[in-house]
């Protein structure tokens, strides 16, 4: 984990700035998900650092939701955890805020039609411009209902990224032919996960899609293997993984004391920060330096594995 660190400057125009997410030396991008706040927000922003290191195309970033219907289990878990860790819209804002201070990455959320007209359309996107969110997926926004929307994101030079899924069909070309930075290829029926196999035509989805526009098609839900992004990735412009990357991390997080992975008990914090600073016994600082400590590792190792996954993934995608 020596390697030099580039930081990629960001760009005013996100068009523009997407379009070069797919410009690689096979014209192929990797596209890695991670919710933030799974375990904590200090994570989150040390794993997207070491995806881009890895040499992540663009990052998507969700945002965690009580309900996420297009989510399996794994991603549902995630979002759980990061809920109980305090994590919220505001907090995701932060950790782009963050992640901006040292990277130019293209960013993207993933998220919901309800938290963001909760938050208000104006006040989300004018945030997402100005911290640097270059795009958003809604998996719950029709297309026939995504005006309003749109036009928001737009203002504020952020692009809503369409999905089209195997049961667009003869919908595929209306999608695709007003589709802005790239199109999100769902590759399977169902919610996200890992699968062994995936049968679905999605190259015929992809011939589909170019009758209607040239802009970049990635594929996603599904892919967990080295061997299947390799072989989303040929029959379109890239491979998205999210599931794959979530189970590191909750691997990981279990691991974690129970302070550290935002399972503390409201009550028990409240009558902690009652005794005010200089209480508790010296076994008691001593325990906590060593949960300390061994929190510090466990993210350590965490990041590692990740750096090595992304890195995988992206080499299989480059040989596509």
């Amino acid at each position: 984990m020596n390697e030099k660190k580039t930081v990629r400057k960001p760009e005013k125009d996100p068009a523009q700035k997407l379009r070069k997410v797919f410009d690689t030396p096979n014209g192929k991008a990797f596209i890695p998900f991670l919710t933030a706040g799974d375990p904590g927000a200090d994570a989150t922003v040390r794993y997207i650092l070491e995806m881009e290191r890895a040499g992540a195309d663009l990052i998507e970033i969700g945002i965690p939701f009580s309900d996420p219907i297009a989510e399996g289990p794994v991603i549902q878990e995630a979002d759980i955890r990061a809920l109980k860790g305090g994590m919220t819209t505001d907090g995701a804002f932060e950790i782009v805020r963050r992640v901006r201070e040292k990277s130019g990455i293209p960013l993207a959320f993933m998220t919901y039609a309800n938290p963001v007209f909760h938050y208000g359309y104006e006040k989300f996107f004018t945030k997402c411009g100005e911290l640097g969110v270059d795009a958003i997926i809604i998996p719950d926004l029709p297309f026939e209902e995504k005006q309003e929307v749109e036009t928001t994101a737009n203002a504020h030079n952020v692009a809503l990224i369409s999905m089209i899924a195997p049961t667009s069909e003869s919908r595929i070309q209306e999608i695709a032919s007003e589709a802005k930075g790239f199109i999100y290829v769902v590759s399977s029926m169902g919610v996200t996960g890992t699968r062994s196999e995936i049968s679905t035509d999605v190259s015929a989805i992809v011939t589909s899609i170019r009758k209607a526009t040239d802009v970049p098609c990635a594929i996603g839900f599904g892919i967990s293997s080295p061997e299947q992004a390799k072989a989303m990735a040929a029959v379109s412009d890239g491979a998205i993984v999210g599931s794959a990357i979530v189970k590191i991390i909750a691997g990981y997080a279990a691991k974690l004391p129970l302070e550290e992975a935002g399972a503390k008990d409201a009550d028990t914090g409240r009558a902690e920060e009652a005794k005010g600073p200089g209480t508790g016994s010296a076994e008691d600082k001593g325990t906590k330096v060593c949960q300390a400590e061994s929190a510090e590792a466990i993210y350590e190792a965490s990041a590692a594995e990740i750096y090595h996954f992304v890195k995988k993934m992206k080499e299989a995608v480059l040989k596509a």
